[in-house]
């Protein structure tokens, strides 16, 4: 099993951010939550750009803070919502919740 986050990544941030890491991660989960959440929004409604749009930023952050399988995931959604094709997305952002929460752990307690 691939782990939800690099940690050497982590601790270069920790390093250079020193004080302003715990309000890079406060900010990495809330605004990744708000993100999920529109993702689902968007597959409930089955509005392909809000997909995109919002994968898309999730990827972009994801793979600052190291977790690359997250961003992985995001960029298959991505990919779907580029393409106007939902079909296997639900599938796909259960994945994503999934993972989204275990980079959600390793970064708020390293």
């Amino acid at each position: 099993m691939t782990e939800a986050v690099n940690l050497e990544v982590l601790d270069e941030l920790k390093e250079l951010l020193d004080d302003g890491f715990p309000m890079l991660v406060e900010r990495f989960v809330d605004d990744g939550q708000e993100r999920v959440d529109k993702i689902m929004l968007a597959l409930d409604e089955q509005d392909s750009q809000l997909l995109y749009t919002e994968a898309h930023g999730l990827k972009g952050s994801s793979r600052n803070m190291g977790a690359g399988p997250l961003a992985d995931i995001c960029g298959q959604l991505e990919a779907m919502g580029h393409a106007d094709d939902l079909a296997s997305a639900k599938t796909i952002v259960a994945a994503l919740k999934t993972e989204f929460s275990a980079a959600c752990q390793v970064i708020v307690n390293h």
